[in-house]
């Protein structure tokens, strides 16, 4: 997002909280407009800040950033909507965006063994660490249903706890 002046559009963060990644060069909203990501009741102008979001680099970053805020953040940070964040902390599973296609970023290729090896790895992990089903989609960029998959072929072969 723009500095809090830019084409004079509020900043509705809380009072002395920058984010941390605020002036990472690589952030996809750099140079945006910042009311984009401040939309006053959701719609598709929240759902067009979700489509840049998912597009970024430092996503993981700024999503983990706004769920450790206090619930009076706003706007759309890390891809999710101040509604997405309550879910999230409420331990709810988050609704199914339906974004119109012209903001579907390209299908994934298909994965190669050594990218679903990968994956597995990092399921393992962060079912070890305590991570919920949804969470692990969400981080590892996969359906709940193939996180399921995962945990079975892992507890199958004995690498994860049943």
């Amino acid at each position: 997002m723009t500095d809090p002046q830019h084409r004079g559009a509020a900043w509705p963060i809380i009072p002395g909280e920058i984010p941390p990644f605020h002036s990472h060069p690589d952030r996809a909203c750099a140079g945006k407009d910042t009311r984009l990501f401040f939309p006053e009741h959701g719609g598709a102008s929240a759902l067009r800040a979700v489509a840049v979001c998912r597009e970024c680099p430092i996503l993981d970053m700024c999503r983990d950033w706004s769920l450790n805020q206090p619930p009076q953040l706003r706007g759309i940070w890390g891809g999710l909507t101040d509604e997405d964040r309550y879910r999230v902390r409420a331990g709810r599973p988050l609704p199914a965006k339906s974004i119109p296609a012209t903001f579907r970023p390209p299908p994934p290729a298909v994965p190669s063994h050594a990218s679903a090896r990968r994956v597995r790895r990092e399921v393992a992990a962060l079912d070890a660490a305590g991570y919920s089903i949804e969470a692990i989609a969400g981080r590892v960029g996969c359906s709940y249903r193939t996180v399921q998959r995962h945990l079975r072929a892992l507890r199958d072969v004995g690498q994860v706890a049943a």
